[in-house]
């Protein structure tokens, strides 16, 4: 979103944080189907066109509704966790790693500037390494001539 709003100065971003703050706050959570002003507040945000179209609620009827806004939202934020869930876990498959195999670590660089390496370009895993012993989910693997935790 910044990006649309700093051209060539990327010097003058701040400026326009109140846009930034109030798009986010206005935003609805697709998880949640609320916005986080709705959320804090107990009722939608009013906007310079709400204010034109619509009459604002009294304090009681926030108070009321409050508790309404949060049930909603704990329930809309269930049902989608388990849509996540069917999805994220569609081509998982259980892996059972014993003493003595052969594994691969993923390695996670940041890019450097200064030493011209760009974090994209590097490989994504380092190996193989031997498991050494497996405790729970943690393992214990020899990684160039030292035990080393993960």
């Amino acid at each position: 979103m910044i990006v649309c709003f700093v051209e060539e100065n990327h010097e003058n971003w701040d400026r326009f944080l109140h846009e930034f703050t109030f798009a986010l706050r206005t935003s609805v959570n697709e998880t949640i189907n609320k916005t986080p002003a709705e959320l804090f507040l107990g009722r939608n945000i009013i906007t310079p066109f709400s204010k034109l179209i619509s009459v604002t609620e009294g304090a009681e009827y926030v108070g009321r509704n409050i508790e309404k806004l949060f049930d909603e939202a704990r329930q809309n934020m269930r049902k989608q966790q388990k849509n996540w869930e069917k999805y994220y876990n569609r081509k998982r498959r259980e892996v059972n790693i014993k003493v003595n195999d052969l594994l691969l670590v993923q390695t996670h660089f940041i890019s450097a500037a200064g030493g011209r390496v760009v974090g994209k370009f590097m490989p994504k895993f380092e190996g193989p390494y031997r498991v050494l012993e497996v405790r729970n989910n943690n393992l214990t693997i020899w990684k160039k001539g030292k035990k080393c935790h993960s």
